[in-house]
């Protein structure tokens, strides 16, 4: 092992006794070798120190809270010391396979362009794979949705978070994560994602998506909005904003509708997302929104600038699926 670690792992752990061991495990089985391992005890009551400091693996690095934190205090601390070239993110709760951190090494080594990099995944719920976006075009416009990285798995140039000051913010407690991703897309940093599965992410009651739920579907929409506006600014309306940060969740059919032709049409002129693959996103959701089409929502859109065109498709759209429903009942 060179005498200082190219890869720096960072994994805060609160209570963590129940799956630490083998998250612990994972990493320090890993196939590449030159890491540091900065593990921080967010103020546990249980058996979560003890456990870390069991072993005597020279690589792990124990910091201690004086009280309980937060994963965004304890995430940043653990940044901040690390002395890798790249920043490799761990929960406590999930485990990662063993090639994990060489092929993203590896990958970032041949594209210095990359600031980050995460990996595919499976679920232990269900035993699924989940692939994100592969690359900075994709990413950047599904970044209007959400999350498209899996946090245990991405790696990160240390030097892009020290230079455009990318650390986790307070203010996006319960989805600071995804609040991160879209800094990086905003300032033009490159993404991507290997499509190869290389963590194990565990589901269980206890983590925030499950235990804040609440409070993570608000700040989702919170950080949708403030993501469109970067690009769209004073050309959309408070309306659409509202609809952008429930449009992937339910909104009514004709101001989902009326709000993705408006951004397609910005994306026409500004060209912010790739033209082709952003029509191909705006399309996905407006069948999505067709399928929710009624009356109201008809009656709604054919008062609205639309080209006569559009208004015809429209009206067709509605025609043919107010057939297959009564063909349905027949």
């Amino acid at each position: 092992m060179e005498s200082s670690p190219f890869v720096s792992v960072v994994m805060p752990a609160y209570n963590a006794e129940k799956y630490l061991k083998e998250a612990i495990d994972s990493i320090l089985n890993q196939t590449y070798k030159n890491f540091e391992f900065i593990i921080v005890d967010d103020g546990s009551t249980d058996k979560t120190s003890e456990i870390i400091e069991s072993y005597t693996d020279n690589r792990i690095k124990l910091l201690k809270n004086d009280k309980n934190r937060g994963l965004i205090y304890s995430a940043n601390i653990a940044i901040r010391v690390a002395t890798g070239k790249y920043i490799a993110r761990m929960d406590a709760d999930d485990i990662s396979l063993p090639e994990r951190l060489e092929k993203q090494v590896l990958f970032l080594e041949k594209n210095n362009e990359v600031s980050i990099l995460g990996t595919s995944y499976v679920r232990s719920d269900n035993n699924k794979q989940v692939h994100h976006p592969e690359n900075t075009e994709l990413i950047k416009i599904y970044l209007l949705e959400g999350t498209t990285f899996a946090h245990p798995s991405v790696m990160i140039r240390r030097n892009n978070i020290v230079q455009y000051n990318l650390f986790f913010q307070d203010e996006y407690i319960s989805a600071e994560d995804y609040a991160l991703w879209t800094s990086f897309s905003m300032k033009n940093l490159n993404m991507a994602n290997l499509q190869d599965v290389l963590v194990y992410y565990r589901i269980h009651n206890e983590q925030i998506s499950v235990s804040k739920a609440f409070e993570q579907r608000e700040t989702t929409r919170k950080v949708r909005i403030e993501y469109a506006k970067f690009y769209w600014k004073d050309n959309l309306t408070t309306e659409d904003y509202f609809v952008i940060s429930r449009l992937f969740e339910s909104v009514e059919a004709y101001r989902a509708i009326f709000t993705l032709w408006k951004i397609k049409y910005l994306n026409d002129l500004q060209q912010d997302f790739n033209k082709q693959l952003f029509d191909i996103f705006i399309r996905k959701h407006l069948l999505k929104s067709y399928s929710n089409l009624g009356r109201y929502d008809l009656l709604k859109l054919l008062k609205g600038k639309f080209t006569i065109w559009y208004k015809i498709e429209l009206v067709s759209i509605f025609i043919k699926k107010s057939f297959k429903k009564i063909l349905n009942r027949l």
